[in-house]
Parts: C-alpha cells; structure tokens; sequence
C-alpha cells in the first residue's frame, strides 16, 4: 500500500454487515516482489458469504478493493 503512516483496515458488505480483524495491520519488514509502496498483513474473519469491500487508509493514500467470500 502506498502512502505514509499507520495502516487501517475495515471490511463491510453492501447490507452493513461488518467483518472482524483477527490480527494486524502488521508491516511487513520485507519483500522479494518489488513494486511501489509498503507490505501489510492483515487476517479477517468473514462472519458470512457475500462480495466484501475491504477499505484501506493511511495518513496519506486510501485504496479499496472488493473480495468475494464463497
């Protein structure tokens, strides 16, 4: 993720319902993949199927993506 600061991460489906974070944001120290910006690992616990919208944000930069749950 790029950008600047402490990562938080949230995760929701179109209905409300709110996903729960097991663990982290943890910044990874490191990487074999190079590209742009900083690596995270974050684990979350889906309660239900259904197509996720996993937001990110920083003190500077934001980013999303949409995650489906089988």
């Amino acid at each position: 993720m790029t950008g600047e600061g402490p990562l938080t991460v949230r995760a929701s489906l179109p209905d409300g319902t709110t996903a729960r974070l097991d663990w982290g944001p943890e910044e990874h120290d490191g990487s074999t993949w190079h590209r742009p910006g900083d690596e995270w690992g974050t684990g979350i616990v889906f309660p239900k199927r259904g197509c996720w919208r996993i937001e990110l944000s920083r003190t500077r930069g934001t980013g999303h993506l949409w995650l489906p749950v089988a």
